[in-house]
């Protein structure tokens, strides 16, 4: 059997919500958090690193991304992550795949207007979230891509 290595990404800059799973089963998720004192070069080589460390601890060779909604400069921002994330999917031939959040909350709540407590509640029906403060939305949002992508809601 191949294994398949998926990392589910929640896009941010200062907060980047991520999940994996291998062969459909959820094996780890957080939130990276970069610090908003440092620099932006040094903030996105700390996301470069991170995300590089984990595709090569867990062989990762799919990835779901919810594409972040880019606006002012923080829109400029979250498009330089979305680079980086496209730019280690082509360098490790990890397929790449994207979902708007509008279809990601559609497909988790049926309504695309969903509250981050609404993708809260809807994940908690799947997998036990008690250990997830309400403070990690984007560790609930890459969860979230998990359980959509494998349909388990």
């Amino acid at each position: 059997m191949i294994n398949t290595s998926t990392i589910y990404l929640d896009i941010g800059f200062s907060r980047l919500g991520w999940a994996i799973s291998q062969n459909s089963t959820l094996l780890k998720y957080g939130t990276f958090i970069t610090t908003p004192k440092e620099c932006n070069g040094k903030r996105l080589h700390s996301i470069r690193i991170f995300l590089s460390n984990l595709v090569t601890e867990y062989e990762i060779n799919d990835c779901l991304i919810e594409l972040p909604v880019l606006a002012g400069l923080n829109g400029s921002n979250l498009s330089k992550v979305v680079g980086i994330v496209e730019e280690l999917c082509y360098l490790n031939s990890i397929t790449y795949r994207t979902i708007s959040p509008k279809s990601m909350k559609f497909k988790l709540t049926g309504k695309g207007n969903a509250s981050k407590d609404d993708v809260r509640f809807w994940v908690s029906k799947s997998i036990d979230v008690s250990k997830i403060s309400r403070g990690e939305r984007d560790t609930m949002d890459a969860i979230a891509l998990y359980l959509i992508d494998r349909e388990k809601v």
